[in-house]
């Protein structure tokens, strides 16, 4: 890198609001507020596989890289940051969770989990933090497979 970089916070708040206006096509303030709760979910370090990889943009009529991968305002991703989970992934990771132990049952039963999951996006740190817990402790946590299971994988 340059080490006379340009940085943005040098220009004055007019020159700023005019070059945010031109990359994003959107008003400074909304820009900043996407992109401070895109940091705040990068400091929670979820798991990868929380994520989606694509997310579909109405606003490009195609699926754009997830804005944790590459910055764009929440606006262009219908303006929902739930947009940015993968419900799939973690939904399975709680059907797979052996809930009969009482180390996984710990903070809650898995239909408590899911209810958290459908109501709010910021229940994703939570369960970041208890999956994480579960892979810390040394009894088993996830179901036994079945032998159908065992023929179809």
């Amino acid at each position: 890198m340059c080490k006379n970089e340009l940085k943005l916070d040098i220009l004055p708040d007019v020159l700023q609001d005019l070059v945010i206006e031109y990359a994003f096509n959107m008003p400074r303030d909304q820009v900043l507020q996407s992109l401070q709760v895109i940091l705040d979910i990068i400091e929670m370090k979820l798991p990868f596989f929380f994520f989606r990889e694509k997310i579909w943009s109405w606003h490009y009529n195609r699926f754009l890289p997830n804005p944790i991968v590459q910055f764009l305002p929440i606006e262009y991703y219908n303006g929902r940051f739930c947009e940015l989970f993968d419900d799939d992934a973690m939904f399975c990771l709680l059907l797979g969770l052996d809930f009969r132990r009482k180390n996984v049952r710990l903070f809650g039963s898995r239909q408590t989990w899911l209810d958290r999951i459908v109501t709010s996006w910021r229940c994703v740190e939570p369960l970041a933090a208890y999956y994480r817990m579960l892979l810390r402790t040394r009894t088993p946590i996830m179901k036994k497979r079945g032998p159908l299971v065992h023929m179809c994988v």
